[in-house]
C-alpha cells in the first residue's frame, strides 16, 4: 500500500534535489518520518515495522522473523519483539548518536521496543508517529528557495 504523506507534518525533511540525482549513501533507520513498511497478518493486524530505510539483507533477515510469527499469538509475539530489544540493549557499546552502528541498532531497538507493546493491534490503529515521534528530523540544509 502507498501513501502520498506529503502534506503530513510528522514527515521529515532532506536535502533539496532533482528527481533523476543519485540516491545519497543511508544509514539503516534513515528517512523513518517518511518510510514504514507494515507486515500484517491476512486479517490486518501488526506483526512487524520497519521505520526508514533498510537494505536487501536487513529486509531478508526481518522478513524471516515475520514468516516465523506470523502465527504467533500476541503474548508470543510481543516476548520475540521485546526479546531482540533486550539483545540490542545489551549490545549498546556506548557510542553516541553520530556514530552509523548506533544509530543502526537504535533504530532496530525502537521499532521491536514498539512492537512489543503493539504486538497484533489492527492496521487502523497503527500511528506511525508512536515509533518514530511527531518531529521534523533534518539532516542537511534548504537553499531556501
Amino acid at each position: 500500500m502507498w501513501k502520498n504523506n506529503s502534506d503530513d507534518p510528522t514527515c521529515g525533511e532532506s536535502y533539496e534535489h532533482k528527481p533523476g540525482d543519485p540516491a545519497s549513501p543511508l544509514l539503516r533507520g534513515n528517512g523513518e518520518h517518511n518510510t514504514q513498511m507494515l507486515f500484517l497478518t491476512p486479517e490486518g493486524k501488526l506483526v512487524h515495522v520497519l521505520a526508514g530505510w533498510c537494505g536487501p539483507k536487513e529486509l531478508v533477515s526481518q522478513i524471516e522473523f515475520v514468516k516465523k510469527h506470523l502465527k504467533s499469538d500476541e503474548e508470543a509475539l510481543a516476548a520475540a519483539h521485546r526479546e531482540l530489544a533486550r539483545v540490542l540493549a545489551l549490545s549498546e557499546d556506548g557510542q553516541g548518536p553520530a556514530e552509523s552502528k548506533w544509530w543502526e541498532k537504535h533504530a532496530k531497538k525502537r521499532e521491536h521496543d514498539y512492537m512489543a507493546g503493539h504486538a497484533l493491534i489492527p492496521l487502523e490503529d497503527y500511528r506511525a508517529e508512536d515509533v518514530v515521534g511527531r518531529g521534523k528530523s533534518f539532516f542537511g540544509a534548504k537553499s531556501g528557495k
